[in-house]
């Protein structure tokens, strides 16, 4: 079942009115957690802002330009609806498969 869940602003400090230079997502994409969603830009540095979660996003709730301050609902995502991939693991190795050539006759 999907859920909707608002992606908001997390924590910027004291920054307010923050300008959102970029939007690396479109409707539509699927995201994984910590995929970049978003950069917003204060007078001291430029910050990407990570998804919480993964999910669909359903509706973009800001734009290039829009001034954005902790708390400022940015997304709508859509959980449970995008299958969460696990990571291959590093140099993992498949068992082996016994085939009639591996069997003592």
């Amino acid at each position: 079942m999907a859920n909707l869940l608002e992606v908001a602003l997390p924590d910027i400090a004291d920054y307010k009115d923050v300008p959102v230079v970029e939007i690396n997502v479109a409707v539509g994409d699927d995201v994984m957690i910590d995929t970049p969603l978003l950069s917003i830009e204060s007078e001291k540095a430029t910050m990407e802002v990570p998804s919480p979660a993964a999910g669909r996003v359903k509706q973009l709730k800001t734009g290039v330009g829009s001034l954005v301050s902790q708390g400022t609902i940015l997304m709508i995502l859509e959980t449970g609806s995008v299958p969460v991939e696990t990571p291959p693991k590093e140099n993992a190795v498949e068992p082996a498969r016994a085939t009639r050539q591996d069997k003592a006759v």
